[in-house]
């Protein structure tokens, strides 16, 4: 406790010591650490820590370190605090509360319920355990219709029907991947098997990349980048895309500097 306190270790010990109550050695304490207090201090500030009190529970002296200890704490530890709240806790007589004896239809064990969790429930039963083992008779009559009992017929009929443009979520093979940005996001379409290397690992590749690909009849490099010249990403006509050697060069030519593309459309075109 002397490591804690600016009281020097001999006048603190005797005030310990001393055969006067808690209280009145606490509000000594209190005293003797205002007394040794040499630190800069606001004029607002009421306490000087540590700041001691008795526990209302085991009687024992404590330290406190900052404000809302000193309101609040009662206690000198989360011991004497589970007292104090044992203590204020009152308990109700078995016989006042609204609770019915049951037996558990599952292991024939009585226990004891509350009404409203009885009207709320429908079978009512002594534990977890019991609750599993009901639930389980529960399940088997709807065992017969896991994908284990399905025919042959029925998980083909599945595929066919989750496939393609059948599915539900079919939205004509087009993705959108989402980055941030006000801008419209890049479309993604469905990989050839020709140009199966420039896509991503589930098959999806950007479209403007695939319609350059796909006039040039060749792979795109990965550092070589498709520009739009409208500025729209959706719009993936072949005479709105560019081909640049690399990013270095698209930026510059969006900067406005004289780049040559590696190619364009109306380059591109038959005299």
């Amino acid at each position: 406790m002397h490591i804690e306190s600016r009281i020097p270790a001999d006048e603190f010990k005797s005030v310990l010591n001393s055969r006067f109550p808690n209280e009145h050695i606490v509000s000594v304490l209190n005293e003797l650490e205002q007394q040794y207090f040499t630190e800069p201090r606001h004029a607002n500030s009421k306490y000087v820590y540590p700041y001691w009190k008795v526990c209302i529970e085991c009687n024992d002296i404590y330290a406190t370190y900052t404000k809302e200890q000193v309101t609040r704490k009662k206690s000198c530890s989360k011991k004497c605090s589970s007292a104090l709240l044992q203590k204020k806790r009152k308990p109700r007589p078995i016989n006042t509360l609204k609770n019915e004896s049951l037996d558990c239809p599952v292991c024939g064990k009585q226990f004891i319920r509350n009404k409203k969790h009885i009207l709320r429930v429908t079978t009512s039963v002594c534990s977890q355990q019991c609750n599993g083992v009901l639930r389980a008779k529960a399940l088997v009559g709807h065992e017969h219709k896991g994908r284990g009992n399905w025919s042959d017929e029925s998980k083909q009929a599945l595929v066919t029907r989750m496939s393609g443009d059948t599915n539900p979520s079919w939205k004509g093979g087009i993705t959108y991947i989402k980055k941030k940005g006000n801008y419209k996001h890049p479309k993604y379409v469905k990989c050839p098997g020709k140009y199966i290397s420039m896509a991503r690992p589930d098959g999806f590749v950007a479209e403007h990349r695939l319609v350059v690909a796909m006039q040039l009849n060749r792979l795109l490099e990965r550092i070589e980048v498709v520009h739009h010249i409208n500025g729209d990403t959706r719009d993936n006509r072949i005479e709105n895309l560019m081909l640049f050697k690399s990013n270095k060069d698209h930026k510059l030519y969006e900067a406005g500097r004289c780049i040559t593309p590696l190619w364009q459309y109306e380059l591109d075109k038959p005299v």
